[in-house]
């Protein structure tokens, strides 16, 4: 589980100006289980906004404001006259923390829809001596949630960008940081909000990033929303879009989004469009199951959440290998010392010493989340061996005769990377030399032994001259 730091000073800050929220009789109804991030619901009556100057933590109105312009009502204060009331924090937020709650869609007002609308109100310090306070440029009824898209406005001049000023949201972060340049940094020091002077308006809940309050006297119980389905459709592969799709709510229910992954939202950082229908698959989720869970909210009811069955696991594509992580041996040490150190060859299951080169060896690795395929590399010189997959029991490398041959003998290191988590694994690989080959056989004597036989054809030679001889010695007697 990923503990986000922008997260935790919110919660910090907001925890620290508790204590007099507390005193002053604002209450705290329920805290979520301890997680990477505490979601705190509270609430405040009207009487425990103080006035102006007399705290410097918690609730209070404003420098002009009266008691009597704040009254509870049920389900909410009604604030009047141009009223406003500003949440202090015990400590000032950086300016990025608040960009980051704006980013979740975790900032936000909600009026009833039957009163006047309101400001929201984010009083900031600047530089040496610089402060303002950025407010959208017109009040809004219902809920609204903060959008760095949204046009906002500035009550005082930050740099040359005159008080007055109307840009989006996003523009006048940035204008705060350029004006504070290598001053103090921007620094948030709470929320509220305000009405105009002619306008009552009722606030039942304001949001700010991991805590919400709720306002005024106790609401009559609503029943819970009748709860629709949701699934996630679309292919869990790497650059797929996969979309919340719903069905069975009733008619005008306004739906919000968290994406979770093997149904934790704090495995990293949030997803990307978590508050949204849809999401893309990077390669964060490559192994994982996603869900998406969906709270619908409708006026008369009691907001209710469905979260969707998982998906199979993320998966990714074959990709073409990559380069290979060092150009030779020389770069390894460096290299392992930002991602782990080199293992030996009987981690893997392969003997120890030289392996046989005439026989095919099998290494496996244990291997984390997100990788479907890893790309596998022999050292010194940088040879692919070629890319596998990577899988719950692990990625498992097989070293054929062919391929140790190929390497000769002697020590190797063998690098494998993931292809979408980049993540690293090596081994030492010893091979030994190859067996010599055997002595030839001699040729090998084939048919009859010709010695008895040349010995008789000699013999008969002989016998038959002699006869000859023989003959003609008779023959030469019989003339005379």
């Amino acid at each position: 589980m990923t503990n986000n730091p922008s997260q935790n000073r919110l919660t910090r800050s907001l925890s620290l100006g508790l204590s007099l929220a507390l005193i002053g009789g604002a209450s705290l109804v329920t805290a979520a289980p301890a997680a990477a991030t505490v979601r705190l619901a509270m609430h405040v009556n009207a009487s425990d906004i103080a006035a102006a100057g007399t705290a410097s933590e918690g609730w209070h109105r404003g420098d002009t404001d009266a008691p009597d312009s704040f009254a509870d009502v049920p389900g909410g204060i009604q604030i009047s006259g141009g009223s406003e009331m500003i949440y202090a924090f015990a400590e000032p937020l950086r300016l990025p923390d608040f960009t980051g709650g704006v980013e979740d869609d975790s900032i936000s007002w909600t009026t009833t829809t039957d009163s006047g609308p309101a400001f929201y109100q984010v009083p900031v310090i600047f530089g040496a001596s610089g402060s303002t306070t950025l407010s959208p440029v017109a009040p809004r009824a219902g809920t609204n949630r903060v959008n760095l898209a949204d046009t906002w406005t500035t009550s005082s001049s930050i740099g040359n960008t005159p008080a007055g000023a109307e840009l989006p949201l996003a523009d006048l972060l940035e204008l705060l940081r350029v004006a504070a340049g290598s001053e103090a940094a921007p620094q948030v020091t709470g929320f509220g909000l305000r009405t105009n002077a002619d306008t009552t308006s009722v606030v039942t809940k304001i949001d700010w990033v991991h805590s919400w309050w709720t306002l005024g006297a106790p609401a009559p119980e609503l029943p819970a929303l009748p709860a629709g389905s949701v699934t996630v459709t679309g292919k869990p592969v790497l650059d797929q879009v996969l979309t919340a799709s719903l069905g069975g709510w009733p008619d005008g229910t306004v739906f919000s989004y968290k994406w979770l992954l093997n149904g934790d939202e704090f495995i990293w950082e949030p997803i990307e469009k978590r508050n949204a229908p849809t999401t893309t698959v990077n390669r964060k989720f490559v192994t994982y199951q996603v869900s998406v869970m969906v709270t619908g909210e409708l006026a008369g009811y009691t907001p209710t959440t469905v979260t969707s069955a998982l998906t199979a696991a993320v998966t990714a594509p074959q990709l073409p290998a990559a380069a290979a992580p060092v150009a030779d041996s020389s770069g390894l040490p460096s290299f392992f010392m930002a991602t782990g150190d080199l293992r030996p060859q009987t981690d893997l299951g392969l003997p120890a010493g030289p392996v046989d080169p005439a026989t095919a060896q099998t290494a496996t690795f244990e291997w984390g989340t997100g990788d479907s395929f890893v790309d596998v590399f022999a050292y010194s010189a940088p040879t692919l061996l070629g890319t596998v997959p990577a899988g719950a029991d692990g990625v498992t490398i097989t070293l054929t005769p062919a391929t140790l041959a190929s390497l000769g003998a002697g020590t190797h290191t063998v690098v494998a990377v993931g292809q979408t988590s980049y993540g690293v694994r090596s081994f030492e690989l010893v091979i030994g030399p190859a067996a010599a080959p055997a002595a030839a056989d001699p040729i090998a004597k084939t048919g009859a032994d010709a010695g008895p036989l040349v010995a008789g054809a000699a013999l008969l030679t002989m016998l038959g001259a002699a006869l000859l001889v023989a003959r003609r010695r008779q023959t030469a007697r019989d003339a005379r």
